[in-house]
């Protein structure tokens, strides 16, 4: 049973809630001046430590599924599922914790942008349908300096 790393579909969408709700406006609050939308994701990969943090998920995944066929060799199926899903359980926490940390900091980049160019709100790229401003390419030079 191969160890996976499940990082795109389940933690990009965690993050994407996330942000989401990291900008979303009190009730009551005043009109929206301008409105601008970023890819969370795009931002998320091209990010700097996304590499090293991508490699280190798939090296606590080498040595989980290393660990699996030691340990697994005299179980039964059932004490095998087990020992499988807590590996997959912390090679996923190790994940969460890695790219939360990516995500912190592509936020504040985000919000600083924001902030020093007048944008009252940014919201997820798949959130935007018409005349929002995108962002994202302008906050991915913020973020690698390129």
């Amino acid at each position: 049973m191969p160890i996976t790393v499940k990082l795109t579909g389940k933690l990009v969408a965690i993050f994407a809630a996330v942000f989401v709700l990291a900008f979303a406006a009190p009730a009551g609050a005043a009109p929206v001046a301008t409105v601008a939308y970023v890819d969370m994701a795009a931002l998320m990969e091209s990010h700097p430590e996304a590499a090293t943090a991508g490699q280190a998920i798939k090296d606590a995944a080498a040595v989980a599924e290393k660990e699996f066929t030691e340990k697994s060799a005299n179980m039964s199926e059932q004490e095998k599922q087990k020992l499988y899903n807590e590996l997959q359980s912390q090679i996923d926490a190790k994940g969460l914790a890695l790219m939360s940390e990516i995500q912190a900091k592509v936020v504040a980049a985000v919000r600083e942008y924001a902030e020093q160019n007048g944008i009252s709100v940014v919201i997820e790229k798949g959130g935007a349908i018409y005349g929002a401003l995108d962002i994202t390419a302008a906050v991915g030079k913020k973020i690698t300096g390129k």
